[in-house]
């Protein structure tokens, strides 16, 4: 189990200054996405990741794929500081 598919490509992730960082598993890192799915590599422990599991990315930039979003969950230093709604959820023109 050294690979693990996920239900996020560059659609929902903004990818434009590079692929984003795997906070969760450790051990997993993003080898490539699509439009709309993702690819995983996996060591060490997160050749554990069982199908369902929740993957904690971090976008190298957030404002590409915004309006697909109805949130953003504020984290620092692991703690959820505030969730933020974002007004043009949805709205494409």
């Amino acid at each position: 189990k050294d690979r693990a598919i996920v239900d996020c490509g560059h659609k929902a992730i903004g990818v434009t200054l590079g692929l984003p960082e795997v906070v969760w598993p450790e051990g997993a890192k993003v080898a490539k996405l699509s439009a709309e799915r993702g690819s995983l590599t996996l060591e060490g422990d997160a050749q554990q990741l069982a199908p369902g599991d929740k993957v904690w990315l971090i976008p190298s930039h957030g404002g590409t794929p915004v309006n697909i979003h109805s949130h953003f969950y504020t984290i620092r230093d692991g703690i959820l500081e505030a969730v933020l709604e974002i007004p043009a959820s949805a709205r494409f023109t």
